[in-house]
């Protein structure tokens, strides 16, 4: 099976399932078209080259209990399948590695291989998975990802479909723009992000602290005027309600006197 990936369908390629990306994918399954080579591609035989190094780091730094697994298949489709970095025999959980850019951060990894990580749910029955990256030079730090059920049911549903056009040897439109968007809720460690657009007391809230930030800098900048404005031999400078007083180190100490005016 790992041989010829014309005959299932993959994580990866679920992800391209749920961009849209039928056309191609086709032409690559039904042998049209030969895939993408990898051979030679710096970043993917990276992680590769660290993948048994960053499964030593976990189970000695954090407590897990990694074992190799290789490619598993769904229970119904078995067509269907996922190639699992390893299984956490602690956590009961599979893991998911990757070698990553230095600027990259652990939600942007989630919302891009999601439908990778819901494809590895439904295949092993696992409630969560645990995902680690090596950004840059970095220690990697693995956390937990909850993909809600919905989620999962709906990218197999897609690769359900998009199967049917292989195994029936009918082409797809180009780019399948019809597709559910679905913007699951992913809990990173058991949190999860909110959009707080539409609530009427955060708006409010925002907009006085946006005006008061905006205050706070003309502020800012007529107290340096002000200063600014009281010549090194004053001692004392006083005008519609603001008073400078110079100590006798030359620090000016300013007042203010709410009542006039």
């Amino acid at each position: 099976m790992t041989d010829d990936r014309k005959k299932f369908l993959g994580s990866s390629d679920a992800k391209r399932v749920m961009e849209g990306d039928w056309f191609s994918l086709y032409q690559e399954k039904t042998g049209a078209v030969e895939p993408v080579d990898l051979t030679d591609v710096f970043i993917v035989q990276l992680g590769i080259q660290t993948e048994a190094f960053h499964i030593d780091w976990l189970n000695k730094h954090h407590g897990f209990e990694i074992t190799p697994v290789g490619r598993r298949s769904h229970p119904e489709h078995k067509w269907l399948t996922c190639l699992i970095d390893g299984w956490d025999n602690i956590k009961a959980a599979p893991v998911e590695l990757k070698h990553t850019n230095a600027f990259n951060d652990n939600q942007n990894l989630v919302n891009t291989y999601k439908a990778q990580i819901a494809l590895q749910q439904a295949i092993t029955g696992s409630n969560t998975i645990y995902m680690s990256a090596i950004m840059g030079n970095k220690e990697p730090e693995p956390f937990k990802v909850t993909i809600p059920k919905e989620y999962i049911d709906e990218v197999v549903t897609q690769c359900v479909n998009f199967w049917w056009h292989v195994e029936n040897k009918v082409p797809p439109e180009e780019l399948i723009a019809d597709l559910p968007v679905l913007e699951p809720t992913i809990l990173i460690d058991d949190m999860r992000v909110v959009d707080m657009e539409g609530n009427n007391e955060w708006a409010s809230a925002a907009n006085d602290y946006m005006i008061s930030l905006e205050a706070a800098g003309i502020n800012d900048t007529a107290k340096k005027t002000l200063k600014d404005l009281v010549e090194k031999d004053v001692r004392e400078a006083s005008g519609y309600g603001i008073t400078f007083k110079r100590s006798k180190n030359g620090a000016l100490r300013m007042s203010v006197d709410k009542s006039d005016g």
